[in-house]
């Protein structure tokens, strides 16, 4: 073997190596946004790992909170990429959760988060990716 074919070989191994350590990562990712809305703080957050997502939004004092989120996920086997789309809305910290179907690994998740309170909005959007 010359000394380009060795080369080559050598970071063709060190990608795959690279690559396939980073498939196997357990460590979530996440995306937050926050804000003072009439003196209280308002967190939106989105977090994702490689099986499961969630996206929250909290306010600490009274008000309408609501989160609307996007999971996307891929199936390993085929590669088709499934959309789940989750929301709640209350008066209290509201949250989604998603769970991959089986052979699934996650890809993002994107979330629009929303609190009111009489006449003072906000809204923020978090995106998180595996």
């Amino acid at each position: 073997m010359n000394k380009f074919t060795k080369r080559l070989l050598a970071l063709g191994i060190a990608l795959s190596i690279v690559v396939g350590v980073g498939s196997v990562s357990v460590f979530a990712k996440t995306s937050r946004a926050s804000a003072m809305v009439n003196g209280a703080t308002a967190i939106g957050e989105s977090s994702i790992s490689y099986s499961t997502a969630s996206a929250s939004t909290t306010y600490y004092s009274a008000g309408s909170m609501s989160v609307n989120s996007t999971y996307t996920c891929v199936n390993v086997n085929t590669l088709y990429v499934r959309n789940i789309n989750k929301n709640s809305t209350a008066y209290v910290p509201v949250s989604v959760n998603f769970k991959a179907p089986a052979k699934y690994k996650s890809v993002a998740i994107k979330s629009n988060h929303r609190v009111s309170f009489q006449i003072n909005n906000w809204s923020a959007s978090t995106r998180a990716e595996y």
